[in-house]
């Protein structure tokens, strides 16, 4: 690949994701990362049991690289707990399952828990996420500004 007048040599893998972060230069999770790389072909088995923070997202997002090491400061918070986990789904790679969650923008994020999946539109500080994630409330208080969640099957009331 030629860019700025360089020529780079690609050495590595030939899959998508690995494609993708050397033709763009945007990094996917670390190697040592704390954040639950999930697929269509696991996610289901892998979010059967125990509390879920999810991140889909595209490796060509702004947004989605900015909030990348948050997440991973997230994870890392959370990688001793045995219930809760913080996991993320590439949709350029599992379009299936971002279709399935109906994913139209990037990053979104989602909680599963106890088989109910709630959006998360509250600030994107690792305080006020890990507040979300350990809440055992539908109605989460973060920096003094209630968010209320609403569970897919209920309609909102005003």
């Amino acid at each position: 690949m030629i860019k700025n007048g360089e020529v780079s040599d690609y050495q590595g893998s030939r899959g998508k994701t690995d494609l993708l972060e050397f033709l763009t230069g945007a990094p996917t999770a670390p190697k040592d990362s704390k954040v639950v790389d999930l697929t269509d072909a696991d996610f289901d088995s892998k979010t059967s049991k125990g509390t879920w923070f999810l991140k889909f997202y595209t490796s060509w997002c702004g947004h989605c690289k900015k909030l990348a090491p948050i997440w991973e400061e997230l994870a890392a918070d959370v990688e001793s707990d045995p219930v809760n986990h913080v996991a993320h789904i590439d949709c350029t790679e599992n379009e299936a399952t971002c279709e399935k969650f109906d994913v139209k923008s990037f990053p979104t994020l989602k909680l599963l828990k106890d088989g109910k999946l709630r959006d998360y539109n509250g600030p994107r500080s690792k305080e006020d996420m890990l507040e979300y994630l350990m809440s055992e409330d539908e109605e989460v208080e973060v920096s003094t500004t209630t968010f209320a969640f609403v569970l897919l099957t209920q309609v909102p009331t005003v």
